[in-house]
C-alpha cells in the first residue's frame, strides 16, 4: 500500500510538472512568424499564463515597431495580433489585456481599445479599466482610450474595423470568449461582414394579390 501511494504521489507530481512546462517560449524566429501569420498565436499561446501571453504579443508588437510599414499597416497588425490573443485569453482576457498595455507605448493603447470594443461588443467593461489603468494620469492618452471605444473606426480605419470584425466572428464560430460583465456581449452585437464593394440585398417585396 506504501508503495502504491508513493507511485501515486510521483505520478501526480509529474502530472503537474507536465502542465506547468507545457509553455514554451518563443524563439525569434516565431515572432517573426506571428507577425506574418497571426494564427501561429494558437499554438505560441498554449498552456500560458495571462502575463506570459501579454508577453509574446507585447515581443511581436515591439518586432512590428521597428519594421518598415506604413502607420495604418502597424496598427492593423496589432489589432489582429491583440484580439487573437484576448480571446483565446478566455476568463483571465482583462489580466492579459493589462499586463500588455503597460509594456507597449501609449499611442498603442487606443489600438487595443478600439480591438476590444469590436471582440466584447461593448465599449466598457473590465478589459477597458485594465487598458486604462495603464494609461495612468495622463489625459490625453485616457481620452483617446475613450474615443476609440466609441468609435474603433477612428483608431484604425474601416477596412481594420472589418478584419477584426471576421476574425472576431471566426474565432467566436469555435468558443466564445468568456469575459466577465459587463464587457461580455451576445454574439449579435458584432456587426456581420459586409465585402467591400457589395451591397446588401433588400428585401423581397410581396407580389400582389390575386384579385387585387
Amino acid at each position: 500500500m506504501k508503495k502504491m501511494r508513493c507511485l501515486v504521489a510521483v505520478l501526480l507530481m509529474g502530472a503537474l510538472t507536465g502542465s506547468s512546462m507545457a509553455y514554451t517560449p518563443p524563439t525569434d524566429d516565431q515572432i517573426a512568424g506571428v507577425l506574418a501569420d497571426h494564427s501561429q498565436l494558437n499554438v505560441l499561446l498554449q498552456g500560458a499564463n495571462p502575463d506570459q501571453a501579454a508577453a509574446v504579443v507585447a515581443q511581436a508588437l515591439a518586432k512590428l515597431d521597428q519594421a518598415n510599414l506604413p502607420a495604418g499597416s502597424k496598427s492593423q497588425t496589432a489589432a489582429l495580433l491583440y484580439t487573437r490573443a484576448l480571446l483565446l485569453s478566455g476568463e483571465s482576457a482583462p489580466q492579459m489585456a493589462g499586463s500588455l498595455a503597460s509594456q507597449v507605448k501609449p499611442e498603442v493603447l487606443p489600438v487595443l481599445s478600439a480591438a476590444t470594443a469590436i471582440a466584447v461588443g461593448s465599449s466598457e467593461g473590465s478589459v477597458f479599466a485594465a487598458i486604462a489603468k495603464a494609461a495612468g494620469s495622463n489625459a490625453a492618452v485616457v481620452d483617446a482610450i475613450t474615443a476609440a471605444a466609441a468609435n474603433p473606426a477612428s483608431a484604425l480605419g474601416e477596412d481594420s474595423v472589418a478584419l477584426v470584425q471576421q476574425l472576431v466572428i471566426e474565432l467566436r464560430g469555435v468558443a466564445a470568449p468568456v469575459i466577465p460583465p459587463p464587457a461580455t456581449a451576445p454574439m449579435n452585437l458584432v456587426p456581420p461582414i459586409v465585402p467591400q464593394g457589395t451591397q446588401t440585398p433588400a428585401p423581397p417585396v410581396a407580389g400582389a394579390y390575386a384579385n387585387q
